[in-house]
């Protein structure tokens, strides 16, 4: 379960990498995938000054079904998203 956030306008570095923070810049048109937050952070291009950042992260499966439980993940995005594991008749 995984859900698309609003692109956010930003600057590019000198290298044309989106600055996600002062010392943080992510290569145009790549992804930087993290375990904490569990978010996939993707670079894209708008001009040759200025690109999108799109976040993708975990949604908890919601509602629950009784006979089932959510197991959290581990690992960079996606691996790190809680999974609904079910066992037997719903």
């Amino acid at each position: 379960f995984r859900r698309m956030e609003k692109p956010i306008f930003v600057p590019f570095a000198i290298n044309g990498g989106c600055i996600i923070r002062e010392d943080k810049v992510i290569e145009r048109d790549k992804d930087f995938r993290y375990s904490n937050p569990c978010v996939r952070v993707h670079c894209s291009s708008f001009n040759s000054t200025h690109g999108f950042l799109q976040r993708e992260a975990c949604q908890t499966p919601l509602p629950k079904p009784p006979h089932c439980r959510i197991q959290e993940g581990t690992g960079r995005y996606p691996r790190c998203c809680p999974r609904l594991i079910c066992t037997g008749p719903p």
